[in-house]
């Protein structure tokens, strides 16, 4: 049974909620003042601030799902979750999502279920950062759509530097997108999701990962030394 008790699960969610409660607040009050300075702008300028508008616009709908994700009813710990639980060594993740309060929301739940994360808003920043340490992450959690590199693009850069690392894909798209998994992650959850599901899925795939791990390096052991006749020669 994990360490963490009900309350403090219950007050992790409500500090969460809190949170992203505010950031929703917060954002339909600039959504207000920026679409009314956008009505006395023209040209050059009303463009630039509509794509302000846009951003804000994304950051709030980011928190209103986070909101939904914690209204969802928090399920009892079942057996298959104490199967593959981690390891006693912290294992870190790379987080990657273009939505800051999704983000944050998802490292926090990690954090909660015992991993280190490293946690990027830019891909091409997470792709730099993965290729410093590549040995480092047990496994990649990144959403689909994002500004300048897509989750399938960062997942193909990331497999040419470790080609088995394990990969999640966290995406609020509609179920027929989540079939790209089958060419490039071992699994995917959609927005918004149960933190159970979340930190479940995560020990799933890094024990998947540990145990194919193993299974090759005793294949590798098992093989017989090639012979050298040199040495027999002399």
């Amino acid at each position: 049974m994990s360490p963490q008790t009900k309350s403090e699960k219950d007050v992790l969610r409500h500090d969460l909620g809190n949170e992203l409660a505010v950031v929703s607040g917060f954002t339909w009050l600039a959504l207000k003042s920026l679409r009314q300075l956008s009505e006395k702008l023209e040209g050059d300028a009303q463009a630039e601030l509509q794509s302000i508008i846009s951003m804000v616009e994304r950051v709030k709908s980011s928190a209103e799902q986070g909101r939904e994700l914690l209204a969802l009813p928090v399920p009892a710990p079942d057996a298959t979750e104490a199967e593959i639980a981690p390891t006693s060594d912290k294992h870190r993740i790379l987080a990657v999502d273009d939505s800051l309060p999704l983000l944050a929301l998802l490292s926090k739940i990690l954090v909660r279920a015992g991993y280190e994360i490293e946690a990027f808003t830019d891909p091409l920043a997470a792709l730099q950062r993965f290729g410093e340490m590549p040995d480092a992450f047990a496994a990649v959690i990144t959403d689909e759509m994002m500004p300048d590199m897509t989750g399938a693009a960062l997942a193909e850069e990331i497999r040419a530097i470790r080609p088995a690392i394990p990969i999640i894909l966290c995406t609020g798209a509609p179920e027929t997108r989540c079939n790209s998994r089958n060419h490039w992650a071992q699994a995917a959850i959609l927005k918004p999701y149960r933190p159970h599901d979340l930190s479940l899925m995560v020990r799933g795939v890094i024990a998947e990962a540990e145990k194919a791990r193993r299974h090759t390096f005793v294949a590798c052991e098992s093989e017989p030394l090639p012979c050298d006749n040199r040495a027999n020669a002399q």
